[in-house]
């Protein structure tokens, strides 16, 4: 009825990364007390330069999995056919050996099907997975869309459940397992949740995907490659909990694209990118799309020439600070609106805020900004700071010292501003 993942193949490393110092990690899956045989593990690893990446892996037949990594940080969690281990965190660092301990222990059956929420057929081939333990740990539904997933952890009673398949949106709900039943919780105020006792069975719907067309063009009109085109909404997954739809693509050499797989009922940013081109951020609201198809062609998305803005961080007496995040945040313009379903959120985090950290010397930097006002704000060891930075008449910002304790200050080009 329902296939667990297979492993990813390990890419090759990188020419720039072949000789740069790696670190060790020695990994052992057990079960009461022996090594786990072929145990699946999943690995997140975020490495030190900002990239992230996750990874399936098989242990050796003594439950063990040796690897050599890029520093960073790394999440581990683990899996056998019945069994499945929390997650464990660890820090890699270079020319030393990092070891981890995963300890399976026994799980929960889950039961269900996955409807499509416009017609209630059932969907063949959705994946359900327990995403906040491990979201490579996935089976499949079958020709009458059901699946059955073995390893609901007996540890973490409460696991966002996610479902996705070809052609529909994602869903998430967040299923609870206790000794008096389990509960599917509602994902607003006022709708009921699910309950019941024994093997769970649930009934997840998928509604219809939204697939965006269009085409990427530099001010002149020549066709854009390699743009950067990505898509962000949230919907309710709890009253208080927003779960993130997201897409990305990147234009092909004729500036084209196509994003799909974004859900239909809830409205979108889209943000494009490219070199040395300000970002480009439209709101999209909730739509099936043109004659109810599912498809919006947003036609042709025209990139300007870019400024950036540069500064420094200095504490109270004048000396730069490193590491001290900068949150940049754009004017909604236009405004988010909610406009889709009830489940539909109105929040934006990658079109509305960039962030980047001050290096040792204090100085920072944000790139692919088009010529309009911005907010800054930091803050560090108890002392922040927030106010406007405005262009100037030739569309270049000036340069930004941000003081991490005066009470006011005047930016250039703007007004004073109260901290």
């Amino acid at each position: 009825m329902a296939e667990d993942v297979e492993a990813e193949p390990q890419a090759p490393r990188s020419a720039s990364t072949a000789h740069a110092p790696l670190a060790r990690l020695e990994l052992r899956v057990s079960a009461a007390g022996r090594g786990a045989p072929r145990a699946w593990v999943e690995l997140l690893h975020e490495g030190a330069d900002g990239s992230s990446r996750v990874r399936v892996e098989r242990a050796d037949e003594d439950g063990r999995l040796a690897l050599e990594l890029a520093p960073g940080t790394l999440r581990a969690a683990a899996w056998s056919a019945e069994a499945t281990a929390l997650p464990q965190q660890a820090t890699l660092v270079a020319e030393r050996t990092e070891h981890v301990e995963l300890t399976l222990e026994p799980a929960f059956p889950v039961e269900g099907r996955v409807l499509d929420a416009s017609s209630g057929a059932p969907i063949a081939g959705a994946e359900v997975a327990f995403w906040t333990f491990a979201e490579s740990d996935r089976v499949y539904t079958d020709a009458q869309g059901r699946f059955r997933h073995p390893r609901f952890p007996a540890r973490a009673p409460a696991q966002q459940l996610a479902a996705k398949a070809v052609g529909y949106g994602r869903s998430v709900r967040y299923l609870r397992i206790q000794e008096n039943g389990w509960k599917l919780s509602a994902a607003n105020e006022g709708e009921a949740s699910l309950r019941g006792s024994g093997t769970p069975f649930l009934e997840l719907v998928l509604v219809p995907e939204l697939r965006l067309r269009g085409r990427v063009l530099d001010a002149d009109g020549t066709p854009l490659a390699g743009a950067r085109v990505a898509a962000e909404g949230f919907f309710h997954a709890l009253p208080s909990v927003a779960a993130r739809d997201a897409g990305e693509t990147r234009s092909a050499v004729d500036g084209t694209f196509a994003l799909v797989g974004l859900r239909s009922d809830i409205g979108h940013s889209l943000v494009v990118e490219a070199d040395e081109r300000a970002a480009l951020v439209r709101e999209l609201a909730a739509s099936m799309g043109e004659l109810g198809l599912g498809e919006l062609d947003l036609g042709d998305l025209v990139l300007t020439s870019a400024t950036v803005l540069a500064g420094a961080v200095f504490d109270a007496d004048g000396w730069p600070v490193a590491g001290v995040e900068i949150v940049l945040q754009l004017e909604e313009d236009p405004p988010v609106t909610r406009a889709g379903s009830a489940l539909d959120v109105g929040a934006r985090i990658e079109a509305r805020e960039w962030r980047t950290r001050s290096d040792e010397h204090g100085a920072f930097v944000f790139e692919r900004l088009a010529a309009r006002p911005v907010r800054l704000e930091a803050a560090a060891g108890g002392a922040t700071w927030s106010g406007e930075v405005w262009p100037g008449a030739d569309g270049s910002f000036p340069a930004t010292s941000i003081a991490l304790a005066p009470r006011v200050a005047t930016l250039a080009g703007g007004p004073p501003v109260q901290r």
